[in-house]
């Protein structure tokens, strides 16, 4: 016991660069929102035998690393990996083997792949001037064929979109790169980065937040100049709100399962869905995307209309809400996202909510039916320790949006417009009658004063 007492103590502990599993609690409401579905990286997926054809890239992306810099042997590569492998160690929760060669070459072999699957690995000399004048060769073409594309999209945007997030590998590579447990620590990429790239000047961290902003294209994402511990941690950052990029980088955020007014949200009762809302005065509108601001950037302009960047649903979205939502749950970051998903579920609750917020163009719907949309929502923050009460980037939105439903005020005008100016005619009407019965009184007021 004494052996065991230092080492099983540290596993409470929670670190903000750990990796950690997910609950099975979690993990048995969407089970392959968190696994792996084509390729294993790190330790805990390690020798699924359904991810084993998929070895075969990552010996292809060392070789392809090696040929980078000649000078650079295989055995200094393992040799850096040897030297991290304690550090390694200590960002998993579970007890992990790096003493053998296995554990080394595993380091190895996954970053070399994590880097190739990203598409930020450098071309070898050789290839340099090949690829460049095959550049020049498609510039000429570059206008007309953008052109024609451009037309294509437009025309079948719908069709394109869900062919392309359809059970590919490019989809799943996307898919397993952004999983919790499907991570490597980010300093071992930068080892390997460091010797393919010969020491010169390193912008690893920022082809990392650059590519992360295209593999999630269909999302309003910021640019960030935070340093992360993996992938899924950039990705994190890249969702923050502008409020909390603004605040101080200093400042020590909260831990979220540890709270003592904290409790599932499946003991929360949903209060207003958005077209109660809608009938009650509020406004739905579209953001426009800002290059400073998120998805999760909600706004509530004069507490009458709600603001939201329009939040795009497909294939892949229940992974990414799903493990993002995790990753806050384990570690000590703030719960942005588990606010969010709360705030648009409790928008969505019915499908005539999802189709409300379709047709103000907030949301596109490209998984079926609108129904779909809600269930997904109203089962994302099940079994999420959050206390959506608290103090949250969403908090004061929720208060605001509750006191401009609840005004009397608002209310009769709301129903006003959408009962008696929903058409010119109807407006007219209105107006007529307005007038005739501003007559009557006056005809009457005279009658009276006559005798």
């Amino acid at each position: 016991m004494e052996e065991q007492l230092p080492r099983q103590s540290k596993k409470v502990l929670v670190k903000k660069e750990m990796i950690y599993r997910v609950p099975q609690i979690t993990s048995s409401l969407d089970k392959d929102a968190y696994a792996p579905q084509f390729v294993s990286f790190g330790p805990y997926h390690r020798g699924t035998e359904a991810l084993r054809s998929a070895d075969k890239y990552k010996w292809f992306f060392l070789e392809q690393i090696l040929n980078m810099n000649k000078d650079v042997p295989l055995k200094k590569y393992l040799e850096e990996m040897d030297g991290v492998k304690q550090k390694v160690k200590g960002c998993y929760e579970e007890d992990i083997q790096m003493e053998t060669n296995d554990g080394i070459q595993m380091l190895l072999l996954d970053g070399c792949c994590i880097l190739g699957f990203l598409g930020i690995l450098p071309l070898p000399p050789q290839e340099v001037g090949a690829q460049t004048q095959k550049q020049d060769n498609l510039v000429a073409e570059a206008s007309t064929v953008q052109k024609f594309i451009s037309r294509v999209n437009k025309m079948l945007a719908r069709t394109v979109r869900k062919f392309l997030s359809r059970d590919n590998i490019m989809g799943k590579k996307t898919h397993d790169l952004l999983l919790m447990e499907n991570q490597l620590p980010f300093f071992v990429l930068q080892k390997i980065y460091e010797l393919a790239t010969a020491g010169t000047p390193l912008f690893l961290k920022d082809k990392v937040d650059l590519t992360i902003q295209k593999l999630l294209a269909s999302y309003p994402l910021i640019t960030t100049d935070q340093s992360f511990h993996h992938l899924l941690h950039c990705c994190h950052l890249k969702f923050r709100p502008a409020m909390a990029n603004s605040s101080s980088s200093n400042s020590k955020p909260k831990a979220n399962s540890s709270s003592s007014n904290s409790k599932p949200t499946d003991d929360l009762q949903p209060w207003r869905g958005a077209t109660d809302l809608y009938k009650a005065g509020i406004k739905f509108k579209r953001k426009k995307r800002n290059a400073s601001e998120s998805l999760l950037d909600v706004e509530l302009v004069s507490g009458r209309t709600l603001m939201i960047p329009t939040l795009i649903i497909e294939d892949s979205t229940s992974s990414v809400f799903r493990n993002l939502i995790a990753f806050e749950q384990s570690s000590t970051h703030e719960n942005y996202f588990a606010a969010y998903a709360f705030f648009m579920g409790e928008l969505m609750r019915t499908p005539g909510d999802v189709t409300l917020l379709v047709k103000m163009g907030v949301v596109e719907n490209y998984i079926g039916a609108d129904k779909e949309v809600s269930d997904f929502f109203n089962s994302l923050v099940k079994r999420v320790v959050f206390d959506v009460n608290g103090k949250h980037f969403l908090s004061s939105t929720f208060e605001e949006l509750k006191s401009s439903y609840n005004s009397v005020g608002n209310k009769y005008i709301a129903d006003l417009k959408q009962n008696y100016c929903g058409s010119p005619w109807l407006v007219i009407s209105v107006v007529a009658a307005a007038i005739v019965l501003v007559c009557t009184v006056v005809q009457t007021v005279f009658a009276v004063i006559k005798k």
